[in-house]
């Protein structure tokens, strides 16, 4: 999304979220440091954080992408909730990273249902937009008929 597009609220997100990302990658780093590991399996976290984050902020950039439409036909509200669940997911996803990067560096245990619950809420919120989205592209197409 373009910076000119966003609203206050929006900024302010897309600002946290980035805050949130470079905490998680000195936490990282300070957990590697702390506990002697190799640099190889945080090197490889770090990575795979910034990789998920850029494809997250692409599907961003390019809303069409997410549901294969054309871009003349993803605009709207379409574009709009698209944007906004690839915001909410890639905010879900850093904020867990930062979350299990806190419990790392003071060295408590990570509870397997932890991932679950990131799970079932990346669901829940692609549920809640995609079927937003379902609903109005099925409106424009009843009403092309």
């Amino acid at each position: 999304m373009r910076k000119e597009d966003m609203n206050t609220a929006e900024l302010f997100l897309e600002a946290a979220g980035i805050v949130a990302m470079l905490a998680c990658l000195v936490l990282q780093v300070c957990y590697c440091s702390l506990y002697g590991l190799s640099a190889v399996p945080v090197f490889m976290n770090l990575a795979v954080m910034i990789l998920v984050y850029a494809g997250l902020c692409l599907l961003q950039i390019y809303p069409e992408r997410v549901n294969r439409l054309k871009k003349e036909a993803c605009t709207g509200d379409i574009r709009i909730y698209t944007i906004r669940m690839a915001r909410t997911v890639k905010l879900i996803v850093v904020f867990c990273l930062l979350f299990t990067s806190i419990l790392d560096v003071i060295g408590q245990e990570i509870y397997s249902g932890n991932s679950l619950m990131a799970v079932v809420c990346i669901l829940a919120v692609v549920f809640y937009y995609e079927s937003k989205i379902y609903r109005i592209i099925r409106d424009i197409s009843n009403k092309k008929d």
